[in-house]
């Protein structure tokens, strides 16, 4: 799956007096190393997003989407193309009573105020970049300002494994507090123990997102007589 940005799509052809139905989207070209700019088709759009890419003037541009390639003559094309989710948490500071969603990825952070959505939830967002706000030179490497367009939280039963067990050693304390929690709650004892016991060498005074620290954790959870090995391993 291949990550691009929408440079535009569809709108109308004036000279033809019909739709267009086609566009393009920007996407980095890892072999090559570089930008490239590959076609798309309507046919590959479902209906919601040619509904969302249309519905203003700028024809989508900006906006993040999931796509595969494959050959089209000499050329290459854009096929199943999907919004773009990345995965975030919610949370507020003591700063403010507005809440955040932070990015997985720690660079990102959005003011989203969302009634249904609480602190600690995870979710998938979409956003969409607006280039032409900025009145710059536009420059390689440059970050332009982004907005949330779509959200939803996700199911942690949804998450896979192998991202929550990374996430849960983030060196964000927010990320790893959130994802500390969720792996306790899908692992099993002596595993989320040696687990705990690791991320504690790094993080000792850790928290456990609407747990508590993680030392308390492993005192409580798994220092009774159901998990004798486990008490006798560890020992504060």
């Amino acid at each position: 799956m291949v990550v691009g940005k929408i440079l535009w799509f569809g709108g109308e052809n004036n000279k033809k007096g019909k739709k267009n139905n086609f566009g393009f989207i920007s996407y980095f070209d890892k072999q090559q190393g570089q930008q490239r700019k590959i076609y798309v088709n309507r046919a590959q759009v479902p209906g919601e997003l040619q509904e969302l890419f249309e519905k203003g003037k700028d024809n989508g541009q900006g906006i993040f989407g999931d796509f595969e390639i494959r050959p089209r003559g000499e050329d290459e094309e854009a096929i199943d193309l999907r919004l773009h989710g990345e995965l975030g948490i919610v949370y507020k500071t003591s700063q403010s009573d507005s809440r955040f969603i932070l990015s997985l990825n720690q660079r990102d952070r959005f003011t989203y105020d969302e009634p249904s959505l609480d602190v600690g939830d995870i979710v998938s967002y979409t956003v969409r970049e607006y280039e032409e706000i900025l009145e710059i030179k536009v420059e390689k490497n440059i970050s332009y300002p982004q907005v949330i367009i779509s959200i939803s939280k996700v199911q942690p039963q949804k998450i896979e494994a192998e991202i929550i067990k990374e996430r849960a050693l983030s060196t964000n304390d927010i990320v790893r507090n959130t994802f500390l929690k969720l792996y306790l709650d899908k692992t099993a004892p002596s595993e989320a123990a040696d687990f705990i016991a690791i991320s504690l060498q790094y993080f000792p005074d850790c928290e456990i997102y609407g747990v508590g620290s993680a030392k308390q954790v492993m005192m409580t959870k798994f220092m009774d007589a159901e998990n004798d090995k486990i008490a006798e391993k560890y020992i504060w």
